[in-house]
Parts: structure tokens; C-alpha cells; sequence
């Protein structure tokens, strides 16, 4: 089990402002690296495609506790 998310809800947009050292490094871009990136972004999520959209594994801590 994983994320689910749609081609549309994944843009470099969304990294660039959830991490501030990948934000950095394509801020550092030029626009022919940009598309050259998302590009090879779209390529690699291709073998998590499913029907309506794209299943992510994401790893999960499950936890529980209990006072003494």
C-alpha cells in the first residue's frame, strides 16, 4: 500500500516547496534542465502508474504505547 496521487498533483512545484535543498537545486536550473528533469520524473513513476492515477510506496511506522 502507498500514496495515491494523480500526474496532475505531482509537480516540481511541490518540491520546491517542501525541501529546501531541492528547491535550491532547481532553482538552479535552467528551463532546459527543468523539463529534462520533470521528464525523467514522469518516466520513473511510470512502473507505479495505476488506473487512476499512480499507487507511491511510502514507508510507515506503526507504533503503539502504553503507560507503566
Amino acid at each position: 500500500m502507498g500514496s495515491h496521487a494523480s500526474f496532475s498533483d505531482f509537480e516540481l512545484s511541490g518540491v520546491m516547496q517542501g525541501s529546501v535543498r531541492a528547491a535550491a537545486t532547481l532553482r538552479g536550473q535552467d528551463a532546459g534542465a527543468l523539463a529534462k528533469i520533470r521528464d525523467a520524473v514522469g518516466a520513473g513513476l511510470e512502473r507505479y502508474r495505476a488506473a487512476d492515477g499512480y499507487e507511491l510506496p511510502m514507508p510507515a511506522f506503526v507504533v503503539s504505547a502504553a503507560r507503566p
